[in-house]
């Protein structure tokens, strides 16, 4: 079925069938599980839609963090975007924007963050609409340069709780 988003699933004799570990959780009846999500338009084509760990689940609809940052990153005060899910008493989580403002240049955070808010609006779906935004300075990275989530994450939440005292 065409422009269904769903997990991307592979197999073949060029996909492996298994790890050396008992970390099998990627492997179902043959096939291996990405944790990419997608969807095939009606010329079969493959598009990615981000990764199934961030997706963040805002009243009952799914946000993809990469579409998010995706357009947040053509402001050019925002060097680098992660989109994380921070809990949500009523949607479940809300849309939150970490920003490292670009370098080398004078920032206003509250004109920017308002700036954050005025094109996501003009830009993205209103499920997929930022509900908060935090600048830093800089994120924790794991081996491979990707931003670890989890721990952002636990950083923001531990920052907001230490406001609310």
């Amino acid at each position: 079925m065409p422009n269904r988003i769903g997990e991307i699933a592979v197999r073949g004799n060029h996909v492996i069938s298994d790890y050396l570990d008992t970390h099998q959780e990627p492997f179902h009846e043959g096939w291996f599980m990405t944790g990419d999500l997608g969807y095939f338009d009606e010329d079969s084509y493959l598009f990615i839609k981000g990764r199934l760990k961030e997706m963040i689940s805002r009243g009952g609809e799914k946000v993809a963090s990469a579409e998010v940052e995706n357009v947040l990153n053509q402001l050019d005060f925002v060097g680098q975007v992660a989109v994380i899910g921070l809990p949500d008493e009523i949607y479940g989580e809300s849309v939150t924007a970490v920003i490292i403002p670009n370098k080398g240049r004078t920032h206003n955070f509250e004109f920017e963050r308002e700036q954050l808010h005025v094109f996501a609006a003009k830009k993205l779906a209103k499920f997929q609409q930022l509900t908060q935004v935090y600048f830093v300075s800089e994120f924790l990275l794991n081996a491979t340069g990707k931003v670890i989530r989890s721990k952002l994450r636990e950083q923001l939440m531990q920052q907001a709780s230490g406001e609310a005292r």
